[in-house]
């Protein structure tokens, strides 16, 4: 993929990101409770500091604008980020940087599942990153076993319907052993898999 195509691509996701933002903004009077994150390394918050391994985004210029590496893929604020910013709510923090303890008392305002190098389907990067399947039931946990320490079912409910979900995945999937295996037959099955994923997950 050309440079040119990638500063497309990721113009293109960040006007919907933005237009998201504005609809969602002007159509609900009061501000939304929370941010989920989904994805890859576009939206990762530091998910891969706490796996197995070494990871490249440890040393400058990663995390240069906040004054140390925070996990993120890049020097400094994530289009997750801007967002939060942009709706008036802390950043989503790491779900795996996360203690028990700090999982109950932010989980009201969101929490980022991204990890770097993950994909729709299981089998990218699996061994190296946290795949989609294994973010999504993270969330399932957080609403079955975090939430409803602090809120009624009713509220939980709520909660969930007005909060908002961003999710950035599908890159790394054409890839696989370092070749390329994409074609429109492979981005049709990708938008498949992605839509049975959402089907579960709603």
């Amino acid at each position: 993929m050309s440079t040119n195509n990638n500063h497309l691509n990721h113009s293109l996701i960040l006007i919907v990101l933005l237009l998201i933002a504005f609809a969602t903004k002007s159509e609900q009077s009061k501000q939304i409770p929370a941010l989920y994150v989904f994805g890859d390394s576009l939206v990762d918050s530091g998910n891969n500091h706490y796996l197995p391994g070494e990871y490249s985004q440890n040393f400058f210029p990663y995390g240069i604008d906040f004054g140390t590496p925070t996990g993120r893929c890049t020097n400094g604020k994530t289009v997750a980020d801007f967002l939060a910013i942009y709706l008036g709510l802390p950043f989503a923090p790491a779900y795996l940087g996360l203690s028990r303890s700090k999982r109950n008392r932010i989980v009201t305002t969101g929490i980022n599942y991204a990890s770097a190098g993950s994909g729709i389907l299981p089998d990218t990067s699996n061994k190296t990153s946290v795949i989609m399947d294994e973010q999504i039931n993270g969330f399932e946990r957080t609403i079955k076993e975090i939430l409803p320490k602090g809120l009624s079912k009713e509220a939980v409910e709520k909660h969930v319907s007005e909060s908002l979900f961003l999710v950035s995945s599908g890159v790394n999937d054409h890839f696989k052993n370092g070749t390329f295996r994409g074609s429109r037959k492979f981005a049709s099955y990708l938008i498949k898999e992605f839509k049975i994923r959402l089907l579960d997950f709603a």
